[in-house]
């Protein structure tokens, strides 16, 4: 078998100011991280990989494009005071790392098989999966997940609230929060599995997934169309 990684190389793109993170993934490997400096993208693949890459900025505006984006599975990283994107779409083995500030807006993508790392604190966070991929983040203050297909998103803890949907079988994990409102809606045979509290709640499920949440202090909404279950541990009617 061919060693696939003797002809990895690497290239480095630097930044001055980052509000925004949107980050869409294909195939390949992709980490969020706290920058200890000037915030930077830091790719590294095969030199056909990173011949894909070009970079300008405009008007605040830092974009680093591939023109084979539409071939195959790929990598896109959009960043700004407003945005930079990244995209790739080579089959080929590839890792991306991206240095940003914490509390930060955040828009991640995986279209295919590919694996994010959120590993800082987000200010917001929209995670969309589409495939069998899979995003792990640390926190969100605000958080939107979308999952179509087989993939899984776990974030470790949310602050204000959660919009969460599965279409397909992928799974949704939230590790802890207190949130004022928390929607889930499945269309399938996913799970969502929520260790929160929450003031409200919103909870559907078409078919045969399964919905639980830790604690509803207020209202819960239910819904189930299908052989699909709805678990809420503790409610305000239990005190």
């Amino acid at each position: 078998m061919a060693d696939m990684t003797k002809d990895r190389q690497k290239k480095s793109f630097r930044f001055s100011e980052v509000k925004h993170l949107s980050v869409e993934l294909g195939s390949a490997e992709c980490y969020v991280l706290p920058a200890d400096g000037e915030p930077r993208v830091d790719v590294e693949g095969t030199p056909e990989f990173l011949d894909d890459f070009e970079a300008h900025c405009e008007e605040g505006r830092l974009e680093v494009r591939s023109s084979l984006r539409h071939q195959g599975a790929g990598i896109a990283v959009q960043l700004t005071k407003a945005a930079l994107g990244l995209r790739s779409s080579r089959r080929e083995p590839s890792t991306v790392r991206v240095y940003v500030p914490p509390n930060i807006h955040g828009d991640i993508q995986i279209h295919g098989g590919g694996d994010a790392y959120v590993r800082l604190p987000m200010e917001t966070l929209i995670a969309n999966v589409y495939g069998s991929g899979d995003i792990h983040a640390q926190e969100a203050q605000e958080l939107r997940v979308h999952v179509s297909g087989s993939g899984d998103v776990t974030v470790d803890a949310v602050g204000r609230w959660a919009d969460l949907s599965v279409h397909g079988s992928g799974d949704i994990v939230l590790v802890s929060g207190d949130l004022r409102w928390l929607r889930a809606d499945i269309h399938g045979s996913g799970d969502i599995k929520a260790g929160v509290r929450c003031g409200e709640a919103e909870l559907n499920i078409h078919g045969s997934g399964d919905i639980a949440v830790d604690e509803v202090q207020g209202e819960v909404q239910r819904k189930v169309h299908g052989s699909g279950s709805i678990v809420v541990h503790r409610e305000r009617a239990d005190d």
